[in-house]
């Protein structure tokens, strides 16, 4: 049902699909770059 779901007609169809998760999460992503950084 893929095929009809992405139809160039269905609007709906173009803006379903999620974006690829990051490689990382905000919390990993914040210790890396504020290590030994007080707040």
């Amino acid at each position: 049902p893929d095929k009809l779901l992405y139809l160039p007609l269905n609007v709906w169809g173009k803006g379903r699909e999620l974006p690829a998760p990051p490689q990382q999460s905000f919390k990993q992503w914040y210790f890396q770059t504020h290590k030994g950084k007080k707040s």
